[in-house]
Parts: C-alpha cells; sequence; structure tokens
C-alpha cells in the first residue's frame, strides 16, 4: 500500500512458539572446515496457551580461503501466548555474534587516495607522504586471482554482534475486523579492519590498504493496523488503515578520524604481503565515535482489496509518508535537518481469464531513503541523502498448468541514482536511472521424481539523467542484461530417500564504471549434491552433501569499478539432521 521499496519486498515467515514438541538438531561442515551445530527446539508451556520456540547456533573453523576463519554464535527465544481465543501475543528476542578472521578484500581500477594515508612498505615502515600519488585509471581490469588465497594481511577482521527484540499482538475484535501491531527494537555493532584494494599498470602488481572502521547502529520501530472485511453492494472488501513508523541512529567514527595504511604485494607469491596490522595499533588512530545521523520514518496509509467478481480484483492504497533526516557534526552539532513527506500511491488490477491463470498490473510509488555507500571513497561516506520518489509500472501474469507453475513480467522502474564528481569526491544522487526488463521463472515435476525450478532474467539499466552529459543513456554498473538460473532435484527410483541435487547460476557481463569501457565477462556457477532421508529407531534423518562451484570458476563479481570481489572457490558442505 505504498510503503515499501520499488523494486521488490522480502517477507519474512518468522519462527514461532510451538504448542505441540518439535526438535531438530543439525551439525556437520561449510567451506572445508568450518564445523557447526544448530538445535532448533520447541514445544508446549502451557497446553494450548503458551509455546516456545529456541534456536541455538554455533559455528568455527577454516573457511575455503586459506588463511580465514569465521565463528558464529546465535541465541534466539519465540514464545507465543494465547491469552484468549481472540488475542494472541508473541515475543521475540536474539542475540548474535560473527566474527571473520581475514577478510577479502574489493579490488578497484579507479581509486584516490585518501587525505592522511600512508604507504606502509614491507618493513612496515611509514615512507608515503599524504595525497593524491596512487591515483590510477586503468584501460583494463586483470583476470581474477586464485580465489582460495586471502590477498590481503590475515590480521584484517570483521566483528559484528546484534540484538533484536519484539513484540507483536493480534487480537480479533469481531468476525469482519482485527487488530494487528508490533514493536521491534534492533541494535548491532561492528569493528572491521576493512581493506580496498587497487590494481596498478603492472598486471601482477596490486596495492592493498587497511582501515579501522566502528558502527553502531539502532533501530526502532512499529505498527498498528486494523484489517476490516465488508461488503458494498457486489463489492467484497478487505480494507487495511494504520500507520507504521521507526527510527534509526547511527554512531560512528568521522572521516577525519579514518586512517588507512597502504601495502604493496603481488598475485604470483604464494601468499600476500602479510603484514603484522596488530603492532600498528590502527584502532588507536581512531577518532572517537559520535553520533553522525538519524532518520524517522513514519507512514500513514489505506489500502483496499477490493473483489469484483470470481474474475477481477483491484488493490488500490495511499501512504502518507513523513521522512526526516538529521546529520551531526563530531563536536555535536546539527549540520543538516531535512523533513520531506509525500503521498504514495499503489494500485493494482488482477484478471483471471480461467481458474487456472492470473493476469495483473500495476503501479507504484515510494520514498527512499539512501545513504552514501562505505565502499565509494566519496568525501561524504555515510551522509544520508535527500529522500527521493521511485516509480515502478509492472504487468505480467502466472500460470498454473498441471503439475507446472509459470510467471512472466515486464516491468519498468525509475529511480534515483547516484554518482560521484570527480573534482569534488562528492556523492550525490541527483541521477535518475531506468531499469526495464522482462522476467520468467517456472517450477515443475515430471515423472513423479524429477523437479526443476528455474527462472531467467532480461534487463536494460541506463542513465537517464546525469552530471556527465557522456554517461547520459549508458548502462548502469553491476545490470547484467542477462541472468539465469536452474536448480534440479532427481529422486533415485531404486533407492528411496536419495535425492541428487544440481544447480546452475548464470551471471552476464557486467559494465564496471559508468562510461562503460571497463567490464566483467559473465560467469557461470555449477553445483552438485545429494541429499537422503531415512528412519532409524523410530526418528526421521537427514543427509546433505554439496560442492559449491564444482569447476572452481574463477570470476569477479561486484557494483563498480571500485568494488569487485574475487568469486568464492570451490568448497564442500556435509550436513546431518535428526528430527524428534
Amino acid at each position: 500500500y505504498g510503503i515499501g521499496n520499488v523494486g521488490g519486498m522480502a517477507n519474512y515467515n518468522m519462527k514461532r512458539g510451538l504448542f505441540e514438541f518439535a526438535s531438530k538438531i543439525r551439525y556437520g561442515t561449510y567451506n572445508n572446515g568450518s564445523v557447526f551445530a544448530h538445535a532448533d527446539l520447541g514445544g508446549p508451556i502451557i497446553a494450548d496457551k503458551l509455546g516456545y520456540r529456541v534456536n541455538l547456533l554455533i559455528q568455527d573453523g577454516a573457511t575455503a580461503i586459506r588463511p580465514q576463519s569465521l565463528n558464529r554464535k546465535l541465541v534466539s527465544l519465540a514464545l507465543d501466548w494465547r491469552a484468549t481465543d481472540d488475542l494472541l501475543v508473541q515475543f521475540n528476542a536474539s542475540y548474535g555474534e560473527h566474527f571473520q578472521q581475514g577478510r577479502q578484500g574489493a579490488f578497484t581500477a579507479e581509486w584516490d587516495n585518501p587525505q592522511g594515508a600512508v604507504d606502509v612498505n614491507a618493513n612496515q615502515n611509514f615512507t608515503g607522504a599524504p595525497g593524491n600519488a596512487f591515483r590510477v585509471f586503468l584501460p583494463f581490469i586483470p583476470s581474477p586471482p586464485d580465489p582460495e588465497k586471502l590477498w590481503v594481511s590475515g590480521d584484517t577482521f570483521n566483528d559484528y554482534t546484534s540484538f533484536i527484540t519484539g513484540l507483536n499482538v493480534q487480537y480479533t475484535i469481531n468476525e469482519s475486523l482485527k487488530l494487528r501491531s508490533a514493536l521491534l527494537y534492533n541494535r548491532w555493532t561492528r569493528d572491521t579492519l576493512m581493506t580496498i584494494n587497487y590494481f596498478t599498470q603492472d598486471p601482477d602488481v596490486y596495492k592493498y590498504g587497511v582501515s579501522p572502521l566502528s558502527w553502531d547502529r539502532r533501530h526502532l520501530g512499529g505498527y498498528l493496523y486494523f484489517d476490516a472485511e465488508f461488503d458494498t453492494g457486489f463489492l467484497e472488501h478487505d480494507l487495511t488503515v494504520g500507520f507504521n513508523s521507526y527510527f534509526k541512529e547511527e554512531i560512528g567514527i568521522g572521516m577525519g578520524g579514518q586512517y588507512m595504511a597502504w601495502f604493496t604485494s603481488r598475485f604470483s607469491l604464494a601468499d600476500a604481503v602479510n603484514v603484522d596490522l596488530n603492532s600498528l595499533n590502527l584502532f588507536a588512530r581512531l577518532a572517537p565515535k559520535y553520533k553522525q545521523n538519524d532518520t524517522t520514518n513514519t507512514n500513514i496509509i489505506i489500502g483496499d482489496k477490493i473483489k469484483i467478481n470470481d474474475q477481477w480484483e483491484v488493490m488500490a492504497g495511499l501512504a502518507r509518508v513523513i521522512v526526516r533526516n538529521r546529520s551531526f557534526s563530531q563536536a555535536g552539532a546539527t549540520t543538516s535537518d531535512v523533513t520531506r513527506s509525500a503521498y504514495t500511491p499503489q494500485i493494482a488490477v488482477m484478471f483471471k481469464p480461467r481458474p487456472w491463470m492470473t493476469a495483473y498490473a500495476s503501479y507504484i510509488e515510494s520514498l527512499e531513503v539512501t545513504a552514501v555507500p562505505t565502499n565509494t571513497g566519496a568525501s561524504n561516506i555515510g551522509e544520508i541523502l535527500d529522500p527521493t520518489i521511485s516509480r515502478q509500472y509492472e504487468v505480467g501474469a502466472k500460470a498454473e498448468l498441471g503439475n507446472a507453475f509459470l510467471t512472466l513480467a515486464y516491468y519498468q522502474i525509475d529511480r534515483a541514482s547516484g554518482y560521484q564528481d570527480p573534482v569534488t569526491n562528492y556523492y550525490s544522487q541527483a541521477g535518475r536511472a531506468r531499469h526495464s526488463g522482462v522476467e520468467f521463472s517456472a517450477q515443475a515435476r515430471f515423472f513423479d521424481s524429477l523437479n526443476v525450478y528455474g527462472g531467467m532474467a532480461f534487463n536494460r539499466s541506463v542513465n537517464r539523467v546525469h552530471a556527465s552529459p557522456a554517461v547520459v543513456g549508458k548502462e548502469l554498473p553491476d545490470t547484467p542484461r542477462f541472468t539465469g538460473k536452474v536448480y534440479v532435484e532427481y529422486d533415485l527410483p531404486f533407492l528411496e530417500g536419495m535425492t541428487l541435487t544440481g544447480s546452475l547460476n548464470h551471471y552476464g557481463k557486467v559494465f564496471t564504471n559508468p562510461s562503460n569501457n571497463l567490464g566483467i565477462p559473465g560467469h557461470t556457477i555449477g553445483d552438485l549434491g545429494f541429499r537422503f532421508s531415512t528412519n532409524l529407531l523410530g526418528q526421521d534423518m537427514a543427509f546433505r552433501f554439496n560442492v559449491q562451484n564444482v569447476t572452481n570458476e574463477r570470476y569477479w563479481y561486484g557494483n563498480t569499478s571500485s568494488h569487485l570481489v574475487v568469486g568464492q572457490p570451490r568448497s564442500f558442505s556435509f550436513i546431518g539432521e535428526l528430527n524428534f
């Protein structure tokens, strides 16, 4: 009803408290050596009144990239309380830790050495001077290096923690009127020694810069909706009225406190030049964290799904969106305070020419808020940009033919496009981009033993408005014209419970800069595996084995020429599962 971003939304089905005992234990390895164990436990505390669900996860060990390791921990709790036949109260809480030692860095063909950065040689002596001495604009992108190697110091890391808690209430007022309400609090912190790598004129030589960064982000959000079902004459209505709102603040370091040290290495080396970053004590050079910005977003909505007859339905909605963005200096002064509001409509018409087919057409607007990406190297990294209106048109059809389900859609999206001024290094989103394309997906079952899931998309994304006239009409970075995926499951007829699995994922060629004179070729990744399900001593058990990137394909992926990442190498995973 006008409150979502164009391009689609994610719908999460949360794990809820259970009123019947059910438990699942999973264990195994990921990425050639990272061991994990996961317990999913649930059941009633008070029969038909109070149920619980607990999830526990621990993972530790090396990954398919050497030297790199990953440690994860998670604990979560969900409670469902049926206070009355008409009132359901749900509580959620989770805490997670994610620590990666050895963080593979992004590569770039265009980069400015930030002011205040220094070059550090293999002896760890500070020999460089601040400035733009490392600025390069290469006419080529080297071939992807060995994906099984870490191309930066093993002392780089990413340390992330999150805490989430919330409360949901669902109340049936009467047969035709219901109330939904929720409140959610989320806080996550992150400390990282991140890296930016860049190519040089010698395709074997590259430099990598290491910078300490620290964030503390907090979100508080909630909603209150009334859902009403009623008729007006021959029209059937499913009406929703209410509001949602969230507040987000970000505490971190200012760019004045950022410090970057540069090192020189070669792709031909057995390992990257592995400098002892701990001896440089980079975090001690950070300025104190301070509140950089906050955002308040409030949406008042009304939406109605109207059923005209068995063939026609209309969904129409309108939202009043109010967004306030504030930015602050390191001294605590308000540097900007912008409030913007808009009415954002949505309308969709659905037609069923046959019981097994639905055709539709839709239009949606959204008021979007974005921040300057941290991988741009811009002078205003992290700044909250002014909200902009985005628009999306879509027509499509969905059909169920026997054991097959097919979808086909054409879309066109017009939204803001960010770009970085080559002189001032300032990032803005004054540009506009148009994304248009066709998507097709299918899922089908053949011979009661073969399941096939697949899809493909043809897309063209171009700059419609840009500060540089030469870029107008050029394709946006990291927007392939074609992508395709297929996943297959085959149940072996001679071995009950055994299923072979396989997939192919193709990602087409993309340009990596606005002028479209740099690009990376497309790549295809294949996975193979099996799943074996059985019952042993009255307990359901399953075992899964999978090989990702079977051919160990070398490839780049990324979104601009300042953010190319080495693709994941071949890896193996084994998972055992016990249900009781």
